[in-house]
Order: C-alpha cells, then sequence, then structure tokens
C-alpha cells in the first residue's frame, strides 16, 4: 500500500549501541523499547540517543593500486611485525606483492606481511587527497598491486557520501531523507560484512553508494548529518535490523521490487511505489540508438530482431527474446541485457525498443537506476515542495520506520 506523501507514517525508537569497533564485530542488538510516534518536524530532536558513539567502517577505496604515496604529520604505520613512528612531516612510498608490503621512507626501506594500517596525526593524505583517519593496506586478492581499506568513522563518512551522491545544495528535507536512507544502507552492508568476517564494509564507488572523500566535504552536508544521527530505518514488525536501503536517481513514475530486479527479498522496501515528483529530472526520457554491428559485438551474436516478451507490473522489461541471422531464438533477462549494452546507455530496464530502416535499434525509455526504494530526484522535489524528511521516506519506504540506534 502507497502511503500518502503528505502524513508521517515513520516512526523512531531509541535503541542500544553496536558492537566494538575492532575488525571482529559483536553482533547488534537492539532494546526492546517502546514506539514514539513522530508527529512533526520536532519529533526527531525531541528524542536523545541513547549512546553517544558510532561504529566505525570500513570503506574500499581502490583495488590494485601499483604504488601508495601518503603524506602527513606524525605519520605511524601499524603491522604484525612492527610499529614505526616518524614526528614531523614525511612522505611514503608502499608496494604491495604476494601478501608482503614493501615501506619506503627516503633512504629507509623495509618489507612486511600484509595488512598495514597507516594513520596521521594531523592530514593523512594519499596522493596529495585528505583522508580520514586510518588507512588500511591490503595486497589485492589477485595478486596485483595494493587494496586500500579507509576505516573512519560512520557519521564522517556519510558527510562525504553527500556530495558523491547528492549535492548538499539540495533543500534540506530532500538531504535528511537521503542521509538515512545512506546511514541505513552503509550500516546493514556493515552487519553484513562483519559476519561474513570481510576485511571492509562497503565500496567507495557505485557498487555500494558514492563516498567522494574528505575533500567533499562541506559545513552543510557536516550539520544535516548531525541532525539526523543515528537514525536508520528498520522494516515494521521486523526484527529491528537495518533494512537494505537501495536507492537510485530516478524512478520514471513508480518504484520496483527487489526481488525483481536483484533477486532478493528485502524487507522493509515495498515496489509499486507512485512517484508524480521525479519529472524535473534530466533523465526522466532518454533515448539513443545502437547500430546492428555493435550490438552483435556487445551479444556476442549477430541479430536480426529483438523485442520486450514480459514486462513487470512497473511496465519495466521482464525479459527479451532475439531472432538472429539462421532464425534461431535465444531470449535473456532484461537485467542482464542492460549490463551488457552499459548501464550509462541503457539508464533503466523501462524502456521500449524499435529496428530501424538503417538496421539499427532504437532504445526509448523514462528513469535512471534500477528503481529499488527511493527515487532521488522524486526525493529533492518533494522537499523543494515543502515535504518534510520523514514523509519522503514514509513515502518511498512505507513498509519501514526510523529508529535511533545511536
Amino acid at each position: 500500500m502507497n502511503l500518502h506523501p503528505g502524513h508521517a507514517h515513520l516512526r523512531i525508537e531509541v535503541g542500544m549501541k553496536p558492537g566494538s569497533k575492532g575488525r571482529r564485530i559483536l553482533p547488534v542488538f537492539f532494546s526492546a523499547l517502546p514506539f514514539l510516534l513522530i508527529s512533526g518536524p520536532r519529533g526527531l530532536a525531541s528524542i536523545p540517543p541513547t549512546h553517544p558513539r558510532s561504529p566505525s567502517i570500513r570503506v574500499l577505496l581502490k583495488t590494485e593500486v601499483p604504488e601508495v604515496l601518503l603524506s602527513g604529520l606524525s605519520l605511524e604505520l601499524h603491522s604484525a611485525q612492527r610499529t614505526v613512528r616518524f614526528d614531523g612531516e614525511s612522505a611514503w612510498r608502499l608496494r604491495c606483492e604476494r601478501g608482503r608490503i614493501r615501506v619506503r621512507m627516503g633512504s629507509s626501506q623495509y618489507s612486511v606481511s600484509d595488512p598495514v594500517t597507516v594513520s596521521s596525526q594531523a592530514g593523512l593524505r594519499w596522493e596529495g587527497r585528505a583522508v580520514r583517519e586510518k588507512l588500511r593496506i591490503y595486497t589485492s586478492r589477485k595478486g596485483r598491486g595494493c587494496e586500500l581499506v579507509n576505516e573512519l568513522d560512520l557519521e564522517d563518512y556519510l558527510v562525504g557520501v553527500v556530495n558523491g551522491e547528492f549535492s548538499s545544495r539540495w533543500h534540506e528535507e530532500s538531504i535528511s531523507a537521503q542521509i538515512i536512507a545512506a546511514r541505513t544502507y552503509a550500516f546493514h552492508q556493515l552487519k553484513r560484512a562483519r559476519s561474513r568476517l570481510s576485511h571492509y564494509d562497503v565500496e567507495a564507488g557505485t557498487g555500494d553508494q558514492v563516498y567522494a572523500g574528505a575533500e567533499s566535504e562541506d559545513l552543510r552536508a557536516r550539520e544535516l548529518v548531525r541532525r539526523t544521527r543515528g537514525q536508520v530505518l528498520v522494516a515494521r514488525n521486523g526484527p529491528g535490523a537495518p533494512i537494505k536501503a537501495f536507492y537510485h536517481s530516478t524512478c520514471g513514475g513508480i518504484t520496483e521490487g527487489a526481488d525483481r530486479v536483484f533477486g532478493e527479498r528485502a524487507p522493509g522496501i515495498a515496489g509499486g511505489v507512485r512517484c508524480r515528483y521525479c519529472t524535473t529530472s534530466p533523465r526522466y526520457r532518454w533515448s539513443f540508438e545502437v547500430p546492428a554491428a555493435e550490438l552483435a559485438t556487445l551479444l556476442g551474436f549477430r541479430i536480426r530482431d529483438l523485442k520486450v516478451t514480459a514486462r513487470w507490473e512497473s511496465g519495466r522489461a521482464r525479459s527479451l527474446e532475439f531472432s538472429d541471422v539462421s532464425g534461431r531464438l535465444k531470449r535473456m533477462p532484461a537485467a542482464e541485457f542492460r549490463h551488457r549494452i552499459g548501464a550509462e546507455r541503457l539508464r533503466s530496464t523501462a524502456f521500449e525498443v524499435t529496428r530501424l530502416g538503417s538496421g539499427a535499434f532504437r532504445f526509448e525509455g523514462r528513469g535512471n537506476g534500477h528503481g529499488v526504494g527511493m527515487c532521488q530526484w522524486g526525493a529533492k522535489e518533494m522537499g523543494e515542495q515543502g515535504t518534510h524528511h520523514v514523509q519522503i521516506l514514509s513515502h518511498y519506504y512505507p513498509a519501514s520506520q526510523i529508529r535511533r540506534v545511536w
């Protein structure tokens, strides 16, 4: 059921602090405190946090880096074999190979097993870019170069997500809604990564959510993160765990269910939410053409024709059928077809396809992204129309409610 965006339906709870901040984290438990209904814009601010501390998150910045150049004041390097400290300003070069990390500082060189952790009393920089707190360095899993993982406070991480995923220039209610969604997604991924003993929690790119780094931070982003501190979305009548709060650029009029896009259930997220707000998005409508020869290269076979053979209730394509030059039929899920064509061209699976007289294929579609969860451009417009961020979240996550966990 879609809730009307003019009424607040999300609620907030006060929970317990998540587990320790080490590499292995204890499971998170939430207290069974009664729900507190939010009645208006002041509702969230009226409830103090149970715990002042937030967890650390480990962000995979980059893999297969041939050489890592670090600089800063009073650098410290920790490994299983040794700890190295240098007073004053210094610059270190690190190279990774076969589980070993070679460190060079001036004329001094030594080798240690991975991982190593580098921190600075002030101003840690990687290739001239500011890095918050700690940088952990591993040998890449493929054995080629280094893998860089930034460990920092989750709330500080969110400040760097604001201008990576949306913009601190948007309306404050739109930003607040997106910060809560981003915090929820990050906390969900953090819990899952710790249960699997992974050495990082989220990627810094579009594989999870875009972390633009410390240099993207600004005062407005930091203030809005502070105002929503510790607030995450949980499923109504669920166990109290953060939902996997998917979001995307532009839904094109209606959202989609996670099971139909990712093949997995996503408690707290409902598909089929109508959205009349994202029409201002530059990617609400789009079109492009692909020559038949290029399409054959991308698919791995030459085609005579293609058509959408099944659609979901949202109108997004579910599967496609191709006839090759010999007349044989091939079928492919629309999500796989989009991956092969490229998500930057085939911006969503809500499209129609026509063969042109030249032999090329013309795609015309709406929306941008997978369509699950919150529509970012819809949230932007709702905020500009004066909608409170709780109501925005209620609209796009109608099966969820807000809980404050730190």
